[in-house]
């Protein structure tokens, strides 16, 4: 919602690509924590990287992917190993999609 992102920063664009280049620092940080913790079966690790994914990109509104992370604390809360796969799939391609978007918004 990049509107709503914009009204986040106050029309600042300067903080608005700051914003933007922290969230994918820590999101590519918290995206590769996921995926290993999945691998190594550690659900409760799983859990917490999605929960700060999940908060992260409510704030910058991207929705989907916050829907997706939500969706994968809840799986991994639920220690159902299965569903975290599908679901920690999910929120990779929805977080490649959401940050190539933001890079090019932080472009212009």
């Amino acid at each position: 919602d990049l509107p709503a992102l914009r009204e986040l920063a106050g029309g600042d664009h300067e903080f608005e690509r700051e914003l933007i280049a922290t969230y994918i620092d820590s999101g590519d940080t918290t995206v590769k924590k996921i995926l290993e913790a999945l691998a190594g079966n550690d659900l409760p690790t799983v859990r917490r990287a999605a929960h700060s994914l999940k908060g992260a990109s409510a704030n910058l509104r991207a929705a989907p992917l916050t829907a997706a992370a939500r969706v994968l604390e809840q799986l991994a809360s639920n220690d159902d190993r299965a569903g975290c796969e599908s679901a920690a799939q999910k929120v990779r391609e929805e977080y490649e999609r959401t940050t190539t978007y933001l890079r090019s918004v932080a472009s212009c």
